[in-house]
């Protein structure tokens, strides 16, 4: 009987061990490490690495605060010319060889140096402007810095132009990341897909707008926005009077509080345009105009998610609220469209905060069996005794 108090004394102080050292052991998993499995898990990229992530500018063309400018219906400005005659675009405009402007870096430090074309109506004020093109077209791996303060003063702005693909591009402090604007024209099969855009509102631009990502006029043909990584715009992704737009996986972060009215995802006068498993953040995730809709037909708002904050991906914190006027889904006459699986995600509100509930549960059930064995115990001494 002596052995078998032994050996239960002994198991009793290898789960009160193992149990308090659950409670005071630094976390397995904690808060942040859960969101950020979470939100890479449904992006499909490591948003922790799009910020570490090391760019040697080493091989790429500096143009200094030089705008590229291409109107492909001009000789003077269009694709071929500008092939011929700079090594930093390639290709024939063909399907299985686009032209590719690649690897170009342009500070624009607020006062970029315009090629202004002579008709003002062809817009030239962006680091790198696209007029009137049909070919197939690249724009990847560029580096664009502050392009300016004006209304177009944006990183890339694409007019009237269609088969383009914006790739992985790194874009900063520009009013506009990317403006796909088809104004009377047209454009279509168009990707925008694995760009960073970064910026600064109130720093940069005092109270004016900014957006990440803008399009505008698209009704014809197919526009792809995905997987990018935008943070601290007053605007993330705007899709404005166009048709069949997806909006898809796209990180949407912002650590600017004290702005006034920041919207995640904006949609206006739009038709069967659609919003799926995109991440919202930071100050986009206090439930004020998370996703945006005004006056449109058919929308598609499926599966995506709001965060706590993540601003260095280092520490999170829970949503902050900036206005006591709330809310996540802001409709003004919406006919149509679904919503569904949407969800917000607070870290740690599924689980006790910095413990692993497996090891608690075995623990708890573990001890409970050694108690049982204890009262079974007393009970067969009690017998014996009598």
């Amino acid at each position: 009987m002596k052995k078998s108090n032994v050996i239960l004394s002994i198991l009793i102080c290898i789960l009160s061990v193992g149990v308090c050292a659950e409670f005071l052991r630094v976390p397995m998993l904690s808060q942040h490490d859960e969101a950020l499995a979470r939100v890479n898990a449904t992006l499909g990229f490591e948003i922790n690495l799009v910020r570490s992530s090391f760019i040697d500018f080493g091989d790429y063309y500096d143009l200094g605060n030089q705008s590229i400018f291409i109107k492909d219906d001009d000789p003077d400005y269009n694709w071929s010319k500008t092939a011929a005659e700079n090594p930093w675009c390639s290709g024939s405009g063909t399907e299985t060889d686009p032209y590719v402007i690649e690897k170009v870096l342009i500070d624009g430090k607020y006062s970029l140096e315009r090629v202004h074309y002579p008709d003002d109506y062809y817009k030239d004020y962006a680091a790198i402007n696209i007029h009137s093109s049909r070919v197939h077209y690249e724009i990847r791996n560029c580096y664009i810095n502050r392009s300016g303060k004006i209304e177009f003063a944006n990183g890339i702005y694409i007019h009237d132009s269609t088969n383009g693909l914006i790739y992985e591009n790194i874009i900063n402090y520009c009013r506009t990341g990317v403006y796909l604007d088809a104004g009377i024209g047209v454009i279509n099969n168009t990707k925008i897909q694995r760009n960073i855009f970064i910026h600064d509102t109130k720093e940069i631009l005092g109270t004016a707008t900014s957006r990440g990502i803008l399009v505008g006029f698209c009704h014809q043909g197919t526009i792809f926005v995905e997987q990018n990584f935008i943070q601290d715009y007053s605007s993330g992704i705007r899709v404005l009077r166009s048709t069949g737009v997806m909006v898809r996986k796209n990180f949407v972060n912002t650590t600017l509080f004290e702005y006034e009215v920041p919207i995640g995802l904006e949609f206006s006068r739009v038709v069967e345009c659609s919003a799926i498993e995109n991440v919202l953040a930071g100050d986009y995730a206090t439930e004020f105009f998370t996703v945006n809709t005004i006056n449109c037909t058919g929308m598609s708002i499926h599966d995506n998610s709001v965060v706590g904050t993540l601003p260095d991906f280092v520490t999170s914190m829970m949503p902050h609220v900036s206005s006591t006027t709330s809310s996540s889904l802001s409709f003004d006459t919406a006919i149509g469209g679904s919503i569904t699986g949407n969800m917000m995600y607070i870290p740690g509100h599924f689980a006790i905060p910095g413990y692993d509930l497996g090891f608690l549960t075995i623990s708890f059930i573990a001890m409970v069996f050694v108690i049982g064995l204890l009262l079974r115990n007393k009970k067969l001494v009690l017998l014996n005794n009598k």
